[in-house]
């Protein structure tokens, strides 16, 4: 008796169901794509913290860059709307990002939005605010995309 491989037992299944199974793993691996981005954001922030403890202020709760950048950029903001899985105005993302410990302004995060809405065209506004991914966008930005977020 032949041994079924997993893409002919998968063929055998409907094509709504392995739609919807494909995309659960993308949003799966954008999650994990993201999450391993702030886990570099933060052995990045330990090591500068090694390298210049004296020269940070005491009380801030985030850690801008020279350009005074918190970090997010709109492949991040991007991925936590695709991870939300549900529609999500900027102050709502904005506290399940504080929630992780990542601080960013509502302003911020509204601007990375509506130009993943009106640039990339890979969300959608409804008329209430709310930002969610567009269902026939599966694909994170691509490198050659990130040079534009250069401009946040």
């Amino acid at each position: 008796m032949a041994v079924k491989s997993v893409v002919d037992t998968l063929a055998n299944l409907p094509e709504s169901e392995l739609v919807e199974m494909r995309d659960a793993y993308k949003a799966q691996a954008a999650k994990l794509r993201f999450e391993t981005e702030q886990v570099e954001q933060a052995l990045e922030k330990q090591a500068k913290k090694r390298g210049s403890r004296s020269s940070q202020p005491s009380g801030r709760s985030r850690t801008p860059s020279s350009n005074g950048s918190t970090g997010m950029t709109r492949r991040k903001v991007y991925a936590l709307v695709r991870e939300i899985g549900q529609p999500v105005t900027p102050a709502e993302a904005r506290k399940i990002l504080a929630a992780r410990g990542i601080e960013v302004e509502a302003q911020s995060l509204r601007i990375h939005m509506q130009r993943l809405v009106n640039r990339d065209h890979l969300l959608i506004r409804d008329d209430d605010g709310r930002y969610e991914a567009r269902p026939e966008s599966q694909a994170p930005l691509t490198d050659g995309e990130e040079a534009d977020e250069a401009e946040n």
